[in-house]
C-alpha cells in the first residue's frame, strides 16, 4: 500500500535527501503522506516554510541552531510505524522532528485550518524542547514567540 501521494514522491524524497545530506539554513517542512490526504494539504507544508524563513533568522537566536527539519506524517491512526520523535543534533545545528498528525482532523480541515494546525503543532514540539532544555545555548522561546507573531499576521 502507498504511503505517500505518488505525484509528491519524488519531491519529497529529494527534499528529504538534501536535508539529510547538506546543512541546511531555516525551516525545512516536508510531509510522507497517506494517498487519500489532499495534495493541495501536501503542498502547503513547504510553502508554510518558505513564508517562515522569509520572516525569521535563527541567527537572531543564536548560533547554536541554524535549521528546524519538520516531518509531518498523515497517515490514518491505525498505521501504528511512524514513531513521533524530535530532536536537536548538535553538530548539524538541526532541529528535527518527526510528528504524525491528526488524521481525522487532516481528512475534514481546510486549507487555513491545516495551516494554523501546522504551526500550532510546530510551536507544540519546540515548546518541549525547550522545557526539556535540550538546548541551552538558543532562545526557543523566542523562536516560537517570532512564529506566534508571524502566524498571527499570515496563517489564521
Amino acid at each position: 500500500m502507498p504511503l505517500i501521494c505518488l505525484k509528491t514522491f519524488i519531491g519529497i524524497f529529494e527534499t528529504m535527501q538534501t536535508a539529510i545530506a547538506t546543512p541546511h539554513r531555516g525551516f525545512l517542512l516536508t510531509s510522507a503522506a497517506w494517498k487519500e490526504v489532499p495534495e493541495s494539504l501536501c503542498q502547503e507544508i513547504p510553502k508554510i516554510g518558505e513564508q517562515l524563513n522569509q520572516a525569521i533568522k535563527f541567527q537572531d537566536f543564536s548560533d547554536a541552531v541554524s535549521s528546524v527539519l519538520f516531518i509531518a506524517v498523515m497517515v490514518p491512526a491505525s498505521h501504528d510505524d511512524h514513531r513521533n520523535d524530535y530532536r536537536y543534533n548538535p553538530k548539524k545545528k538541526q532541529i528535527k522532528i518527526v510528528q504524525k498528525l491528526d488524521y481525522d482532523f487532516v481528512m475534514t480541515a481546510s486549507v487555513a485550518q491545516f495551516r494554523a494546525y501546522f504551526i500550532e503543532v510546530l510551536m507544540t514540539k519546540l515548546k518541549q524542547l525547550h522545557k526539556q532544555k535540550a538546548i541551552s545555548d538558543f532562545d526557543i522561546a523566542g523562536l516560537v514567540d517570532a512564529i506566534w507573531a508571524l502566524s498571527e499576521r499570515v496563517f489564521h
